[in-house]
């Protein structure tokens, strides 16, 4: 974490999420790493929250407070099941799934409600099959003229476009291969590709049989491969071809909520429509 606090500081903050008051050394504030002693949100989630608070009541207030009305809907994208039981609850908001039901495939929305009042997509446009931008037009699609998502990938600051690892995937399946997950795949044109050195969402898991269990099938078991690396450029480019025209990257630290930004690459993103 790069922040103007040493590793002997401690913050002190509230939930958002749960309420829980904590006091936590700086250090262990991540995006990631778990740093509420009740529920174990993260920055991440909390900063879901926050912004979500933000752009629907112009305020930030904790979960617990906020109104319930059922004439605000939104959905999900395998949100954290800790604040989307909440949500369901407040709104008229569901969790969907790739791999279950309920089940959305950004890709192919024509059963789903396109007059929605936000989309949370948190770490997902990585993991979806090349091409990507139908994604974000689908995005577009789903929401309402005053909606907006909230979404994060990672990505890096560079000149370069997105960085796609397999954009040839047609007939593919993962294998193991002297005790490796290999990714195997047939082109449309029937050249045979072999990949290694896979990346999975998190970092490398620490036993090959985590690593099997989060594995990509073509059945859609779950949703775990990296298949790229976006910009941040690419990013804004890609919203903007989706017809977005408000993008706002999320800077800002809430100290009251736990929320430290120590990863320039990793934040969340408010879009909204023109």
């Amino acid at each position: 974490m790069d922040s103007e606090f040493s590793p002997a500081d401690f913050i002190s903050f509230q939930c958002n999420i749960c309420g829980q008051e904590n006091e936590v050394p700086a250090v262990n504030i991540d995006r990631e790493k778990p740093s509420c002693k009740r529920c174990g949100s993260n920055v991440r989630y909390r900063s879901i929250i926050h912004l979500l608070s933000r752009e629907l009541f112009q305020k930030s207030i904790p979960l617990s407070s906020f109104p319930e009305d059922k004439n605000i809907s939104g959905i999900g994208m395998s949100d954290w099941q800790r604040y989307a039981r909440i949500l369901a609850k407040k709104m008229d908001y569901q969790n969907t799934f790739f791999h279950k039901k309920p089940r959305l495939d950004i890709k192919d929305i024509r059963n789903f409600n396109r007059t929605l009042d936000f989309v949370i997509c948190s770490e997902i446009f990585e993991h979806i099959e090349y091409p990507v931008s139908p994604a974000f037009l689908n995005l577009r699609l789903l929401l309402n003229n005053q909606g907006f998502v909230l979404f994060s990938v990672p990505y890096i600051i560079t000149d370069r476009e997105t960085s796609e690892y397999y954009p040839d995937l047609y007939k593919f399946e993962i294998i193991r291969e002297k005790g490796t997950p290999v990714l195997r795949n047939m082109t449309r044109d029937g050249e045979v590709q072999a990949f290694r050195d896979l990346k999975f969402h998190g970092g490398a898991d620490s036993t090959l049989i985590q690593a099997i269990k989060r594995l990509i099938f073509r059945s859609g078991n779950s949703v775990t491969l990296e298949m790229r690396l976006f910009t941040k450029n690419s990013l804004i480019n890609e919203f903007r071809k989706a017809g977005f025209t408000d993008i706002s990257f999320f800077h800002k630290e809430e100290l009251k909520w736990g929320i430290l930004q120590g990863n320039p690459c990793g934040l969340l993103i408010v879009a909204r429509p023109g």
